[in-house]
């Protein structure tokens, strides 16, 4: 499982969340770029388990739930 947050750095993420999609069991996004990689993977992987959570406590618990 992987969590992937923070704050938008201006990265192109395309390449890394195709390799991620293929290597991990799932990716948790947060913070104030969760919810365009949560939508980048959910357009591009729609059967993907992919999850938003409003902080990183909460992404650790979803983490761990899933």
């Amino acid at each position: 499982h992987l969590m992937l947050g923070g704050k938008d750095k201006g990265l192109d993420l395309e390449e890394f969340l195709e390799f991620s999609q293929k290597t991990v069991k799932s990716i948790t996004t947060f913070g104030e770029i969760g919810p365009e990689i949560y939508n980048i993977l959910k357009k591009k992987y729609p059967n993907f388990p992919c999850y938003y959570a409003e902080n990183i406590e909460k992404a650790v618990t979803t983490s761990i739930v899933r």
